[in-house]
């Protein structure tokens, strides 16, 4: 029997030990890869992984993706590859791109948790979106 996910537990550490270990393997990898094989345990977290499994931190929802991201930019920083990155176009395009669409939502929600919400996607979008870069 399969287990469905209800929006109630959203709020809650619902994590396998297997998801944290192949987590944590896939962020070991990621620290010792090498730079041009760094975003295939990033790939494999996302499509092996479901976004349900969570560990939740002073209400703060941390899926494995994001645990991964901080992973990644803890790689990039401790190697000091950050100073590679050079702003383009597209970085603008993409940072307007996402305060446009937190602040509309905002705006619909109206309240604290709307833009909290927004905020983790924020993480999750420009974490991604910069360590693969």
């Amino acid at each position: 029997m399969e287990r469905e996910i209800h929006w109630q537990e959203y709020g809650q550490t619902v994590i396998h030990p297997l998801a944290l270990a192949f987590t944590l393997a896939m962020g070991a990898w990621l620290l010792w890869a090498r730079r041009d094989r760094a975003v295939l345990p990033v790939m494999l977290l996302a499509c092996l992984i479901p976004v349900a499994q969570r560990v939740v931190v002073a209400t703060l929802d941390f899926n494995m993706s994001r645990i991964l991201i901080l992973f990644g930019w803890s790689r990039i920083l401790y190697r000091g590859e950050a100073w590679n990155i050079r702003w383009c176009r597209l970085d603008t395009v993409f940072i307007a791109y996402l305060a446009s669409g937190t602040l509309g939502y905002v705006i619909r929600e109206g309240n604290l948790g709307a833009l909290v919400y927004r905020l983790g996607v924020i993480f999750e979008a420009c974490g991604i979106y910069f360590m693969l870069r």
